[in-house]
């Protein structure tokens, strides 16, 4: 008898299933990692992230995340909050308590990134006269990429945990599939590249799940005490997810009481919640301030708005309603499926009907409860997509189930992952580095080599004066919450960093094109440089009327170039107009008749204080910058400055207002 006649025992096929499951654990998380690492520092941290790198540098400065940086209060948000006791500023940010501490976005990711600048050297900003940007692109670079890896280390825990949870609540085949799933879904790899907290929402999203159902199924001491700390982090990291998760553990309550001592367990892990947030919560003065904040719901349409997102994405939403819908029934009515059906999914319907509460508590708590500033639909899944990937995970794993316990795993797993992928068509976030009008590096450039008088105050248009503070150095603020008469009676400079693009860039194959149909050659050099001609004056002539003088000139160009314009003007026309805005954000923008992308973003921070007596003319600059230069960059972004006035001028003017 030979070596091969003798059957593997039994053991030796364990040993053989655990060293391809730890290989494939392995492949799938380093592909993952792969995908959350590849070019961290690309593109350059967006408005959102800029926030977030802000917030963490103040808490290396006073110990936790203050309201100013650089000498300025930090503006993020919709403004609601008057300040007449300030002659600069109409109001204040409401991010912010009156204690002068952050209070709008949890502290557990903003810690992570402030440990991840100290452990990579990166120091706050502190020099509030600094004028010269002090970054150069290595520093840039490095400054896009640290404050990312938590979220990536979140990321990746997320990918653990879903593989837990998944095997716990219904077999290794819906654990893997969950995990294989969100390793290359496009949008759970694009929250864990970004600074922000939507890598560690999501993670302790997941963990909350599974510690809620440890706590149901074994309701162990160490289930209850970790539930409460994973509880607490995720108060700190996102207030809305927290309430989705207590309301749906909430409804496990009453089997746990089955477990030895389970009183006594509750109220340690509810004490450790309790110890871990009230104090928080009165010391920083966030109850009081989180009142105040405009909720979503008084200015949202039913049921048009709660049916805006299952929608767009009909066919997660299909998925969702319709698995969710199969479970209730196998509870109420088993006898309507085959055995076959029954075998796959009977064992785990407690599992399936608390993972379908967990799916509707997000969506109802999200519309319910979310700030109206905060109501871009693309955020409603933060809050459930843990157990959602699980859910789904574990009704794909039974449809393989029900083909063949061993080729159903691995197609299980393949159609989970291409259902996701065929549904989630955003790209990439690393493939946003296109060059194009939002790259801020040619700004950046730019400011590197100004020479500003002193006491010149920079301005940008919110909330990119946070992307330029936290690359440049400069303190720069929202022109948004100044008052009108401080701008118009400033004696020194104003510069005023115009991040909004008046009209569409054209390509240079429109160039070309149009030189062809007036018999010009040109060489490819020379189409280069009238693009960037026709772009800036394009540009320049739009701002014009409302500046003293732009450089370049609007002076007429030869006839094959004055062509373009026509065209351009038609193209920015469909582009102004190609946002469904009440999709989103219907609470912040419903009933308004947008002229352009500019004023709807406006719009937003004046939403609740007259927007209309604050826009068009009424902008608080637009007098201030009839005086000024308008210096148009390659990019069409373009560089205001305001001469300074004469200061017994000002006075009098103070005087007579």
């Amino acid at each position: 008898m030979t070596q091969t006649d003798v059957a593997i025992s039994p053991p030796a096929q364990a040993s053989r299933s655990k060293l391809w499951s730890g290989l494939m654990l392995l492949v799938i998380l380093g592909f993952g990692l792969a995908l959350r690492t590849w070019k961290l520092d690309k593109p350059i941290m967006w408005v959102d992230e800029a926030e977030s790198g802000i917030n963490a540098l103040t808490i290396l400065q006073h110990g936790v995340p203050t309201s100013e940086y650089l000498g300025l209060p930090i503006y993020e948000n919709t403004l609601t909050d008057p300040w007449p006791e300030s002659q600069e500023y109409e109001f204040r940010d409401s991010s912010y308590s009156k204690k002068g501490v952050a209070i709008y976005h949890g502290w557990f990711p903003l810690y992570s990134m402030a440990a991840s600048f100290k452990a990579f050297g990166i120091e706050p900003d502190t020099d509030t006269t600094r004028l010269v940007a002090g970054h150069d692109l290595a520093a840039i670079s490095k400054r896009s990429w640290v404050p990312r890896i938590p979220s990536v280390i979140c990321g990746m825990i997320f990918l653990v945990l879903l593989f837990m949870a998944g095997t716990e609540m219904y077999g290794r085949d819906a654990g893997w599939a969950a995990m294989a799933t969100a390793a290359v879904a496009v949008p759970m790899v694009n929250i864990a590249r970004q600074a922000r907290y939507y890598s560690a929402t999501a993670m302790l999203s997941a963990a909350c799940c599974l510690m809620g159902w440890r706590m149901f199924k074994r309701g162990r001491w160490q289930d209850f005490i970790i539930g409460g700390f994973v509880f607490a982090l995720m108060f700190h990291t996102h207030v809305l997810t927290f309430a989705i998760a207590c309301v749906s553990v909430a409804t496990l309550v009453p089997w746990m009481f089955r477990h030895e001592k389970a009183i006594y367990k509750m109220l340690v892990c509810g004490t450790i919640i309790a110890a871990a947030t009230i104090p928080w919560m009165i010391g920083t003065g966030f109850i009081g301030s989180a009142q105040s904040v405009p909720k979503a719901i008084y200015s949202m349409k039913f049921p048009q708005d709660l049916l805006a997102w299952p929608h767009k994405y009909w066919q997660i939403s299909l998925l969702m309603v319709g698995g969710m819908l199969f479970v209730s029934l196998l509870q109420l009515r088993p006898q309507w499926f085959a055995q076959r059906i029954r075998d796959a999914y009977d064992a785990h319907r407690p599992a399936l009907l608390f993972l379908s509460i967990w799916i509707i508590a997000g969506f109802v708590l999200f519309m319910v409860l979310i700030p109206a500033a905060s109501l871009f639909f693309q955020r409603l899944y933060l809050g459930a997509v843990g157990p959602g990937i699980i859910f789904g995970a574990a009704l794909f794993a039974g449809l393989g189930r029900m083909i063949g316990r061993r080729a159903g795993q691995t197609i299980a797993i393949v159609a989970f992952i291409a259902f996701v992928l065929v549904n989630t068509k955003a790209g990439y976030w690393w493939q946003r580095n296109k060059e194009g009008p939002r790259n801020i590096s040619t700004v950046l450039e730019d400011m590197s080599h100004w020479k500003l008088k002193p006491g010149t105050r920079v301005y940008s248009i919110p909330n990119d004066h946070l992307t330029l503070t936290y690359y440049s150095g400069i303190p720069v603020q929202s022109i948004s919450p100044v008052r009108k008469s401080f701008l118009d009676n400033y004696p020194g400079d104003i510069v005023l960093v115009m991040t909004w693009i008046p009209v569409w860039p054209m390509h240079w194959e429109h160039i070309r094109e149009a030189a062809a149909n007036f018999g010009v050659t040109l060489t490819e050099q020379e189409v280069a440089e009238w693009t960037d001609t026709v772009n800036r004056v394009g540009a320049a002539r739009k701002i014009a009327p409302t500046v003293s003088s732009t450089i370049p000139d609007t002076k007429p160009l030869p006839p094959f170039a004055e062509s373009i314009f026509p065209v351009q003007a038609e193209k920015t026309e469909k582009w102004n107009h190609s946002f469904d805005f009440n999709y989103m954000n219907p609470a912040m923008f419903r009933g308004y008749n947008f002229p352009d992308q500019f004023t709807m973003w406006q719009t937003f921070f004046y939403r609740f204080v007259d927007p209309e007596k604050r826009l068009g003319a009424n902008r608080n600059y637009t007098d201030r910058m009839k005086r000024a230069e308008a210096r148009v960059l390659p990019t069409m972004w373009t560089i205001y400055t305001s001469p300074g006035i004469d200061t017994k001028q000002a006075s009098q003017a103070m005087e007579s207002k």
